[in-house]
């Protein structure tokens, strides 16, 4: 399945959602606060085990986009699911650390490093 908006690409393949940013003009406030509901629809509509957050597209991250990030993983969390962050710039896992936002959600380097985790036994593949 796929749900496209100005902001976001999302392709969910069997137990994965992957959503990427079109470009970095989420960083200005009147598009960032469109991400939240965006990702929030994901979450509703389709049917996946991780959401696979791509942030290649982004340099770096708004507290709009991280109170999004956190809606979604809370979301995700008590229906079961897990949010995984990927293709991140040091800046972008600097501020996961610095918050310690990335005790609650992985970040990853690269999208193979997040989908190839078997702390649970199970590859996911795209």
């Amino acid at each position: 399945m796929k749900y496209e908006t100005e902001r976001l690409l999302c392709v969910t393949t069997g137990a994965v959602a992957h959503v990427q940013f079109k470009g970095t003009d989420v960083a200005e406030y009147g598009e960032a606060v469109k991400v939240g509901p965006e990702l929030r629809h994901i979450v509703s509509e389709f049917e996946f085990q991780v959401m696979l957050i791509d942030c290649a597209a982004l340099t770096f991250l708004t507290s709009t986009i991280l109170e999004a990030f956190i809606s979604v993983h809370l979301r995700c969390r008590r229906m079961g699911r897990e949010v995984r962050i990927a293709n991140t710039n040091g800046l972008i896992r600097d501020m996961f650390r610095v918050t310690r936002l990335d005790r609650m959600m992985p970040v990853y380097d690269t999208l193979e490093g997040a989908l190839n985790i078997t702390d649970s036994g199970v590859t996911f593949e795209m």
